[in-house]
């Protein structure tokens, strides 16, 4: 199927990336009707909960070293970013750990949601998996090996969906379901590293701690400005999950982590094969031609606007029945949810693939003031909401007209960064 995106070697990777990703979440879309027969609302509002929580850590898991990787000048600095990313990964974890086992029962009840408690042991375990499988998929990335990314996401999806239908079969509450989770985080992991083993292993024989130290001296800015925009893109992501868990209950909270599996993960099918695919093709021009990041960059934002019209038509017209006969009457509200957050999941599947051009032309002080703006403006809608008494369809009306105008100036900031240095 050809969805006018760019012809060669870009054009190939996404479409590649796309395929994989596309197989495994039409797994995980295609499994939801068996999961909200296994599991109640106020289960999977749980497992958004926890899913909130490990993406915000998961953005600073390795302090963004991971994202100097592509564009590391050879192979010997990229060898020890990596490592870099690995020792860090570990002091994150250790802490992760540490304030669980202090905080667990301050965290469940903070977030509406005391049934988790019991589960949060499992942060640190699915941080890990998450941390690692990151960092060598930015190593895989370099490598331009997209085939093998595409098969990680479909034994990704299998592994998450077969857990948790098997641990819901026969267990009733939220453990399947995070169990499941951290699992489908972990898969793919060996097939990478055996990958960068094969190809590079005497890159990766050649580690030193000087090494380490002179790539983390050089990528510096990487902790001190990307990973502040990573938090506060994670925070301003993922907290609004945690503030309607608190503010209107874990059911409610459900509702929504449906409507967002059922819109959000096929919109970033293309998304995030066009993330990557982006990343790797712009980092191999950054040194180079300038002005085919610009023309990649503002080519490729047209084309998925007018990719995401149709699928996103068919959701809003057909949704609302479709909560209903297929998910259950449990779970009809969802369906009002899916039309009001429409627009909003529409601007940022147009934009936020190609959210990583200030990173590639180092912008990282614009990337931070974007993010948190995003935060603010997010958050801020749903504490508003909340203040002045909404119910939960008018607070989420309000964080879809508050998230739209940020993706808005994410799109202006990108195209006057590429205008600027690619032109």
């Amino acid at each position: 199927m050809r969805l006018g995106l760019p012809k060669g070697t870009f054009g190939r990777s996404v479409m590649l990336l796309a395929g994989g990703t596309a197989l495994g979440q039409l797994v995980v879309v295609l499994a939801s009707p068996i999961l909200t027969r296994l599991y109640e609302p106020i289960d999977l509002g749980a497992l958004a909960v926890y899913v909130a929580l490990l993406t915000i850590i998961m953005s600073v898991a390795s302090l963004r070293f991971e994202l100097a990787i592509p564009i590391a000048p050879d192979d010997r600095v990229a060898a020890h970013l990596l490592a870099l990313c690995g020792l860090v990964l570990i002091v994150v974890c250790a802490g992760c750990a540490l304030a669980v086992w202090t905080l667990g029962g301050t965290i469940a009840d903070w977030t509406n949601t005391p049934h988790l408690e019991a589960y949060l042991w499992l942060l640190p375990v699915g941080l890990l998996a998450v941390g690692i499988n990151q960092a060598l998929s930015y190593w895989v990335v370099r490598r331009q090996a997209y085939a093998r990314i595409a098969r990680t996401r479909v034994t990704q999806s299998v592994a998450q969906v077969g857990t948790q239908i098997g641990i819901g079969a026969v267990h009733e509450g939220t453990a399947g379901l995070i169990v499941g989770a951290v699992v489908g985080r972990a898969g793919g992991s060996g097939s990478y590293l055996s990958l960068a083993w094969r190809n590079d292993r005497e890159e990766f024989k050649a580690i030193r701690w000087a090494g380490i130290r002179a790539a983390a001296a050089r990528y510096r800015r990487f902790p001190a400005f990307s990973s502040g925009s990573a938090i506060l893109s994670s925070v301003g992501s993922q907290l609004p999950t945690l503030l309607l868990g608190t503010f209107y209950g874990a059911t409610v909270l459900g509702w929504f982590a449906l409507t967002q599996r059922i819109i959000a993960l096929p919109l970033a099918v293309i998304g995030n094969a066009v993330t990557q695919a982006y990343l790797g093709e712009a980092s191999a021009h950054l040194h180079g031609d300038r002005t085919r990041v610009r023309d990649l960059y503002f080519g490729t934002t047209k084309r998925l606007a007018a990719i995401g019209v149709i699928p996103l038509a068919i959701l809003v017209i057909g949704g609302p029945w479709l909560f209903t006969h297929i998910f259950g009457s449990a779970w009809a509200e969802a369906g009002t949810y899916l039309r009001v957050l429409a627009p909003m999941y529409y601007i940022q599947f147009v934009v936020v693939p190609l959210h990583q051009t200030l990173a590639i032309f180092e912008r990282l002080r614009l990337q931070f003031f974007y993010d948190f703006t995003r935060l603010a403006l997010g958050v801020g809608a749903l504490v508003a909401a909340n203040a002045m008494g909404f119910s939960a369809v008018e607070a989420l009306v309000l964080y879809s007209v508050a998230l739209s105008c940020a993706y808005a100036l994410n799109f202006w900031l990108n195209s006057r960064t590429v205008l600027e240095y690619a032109s």
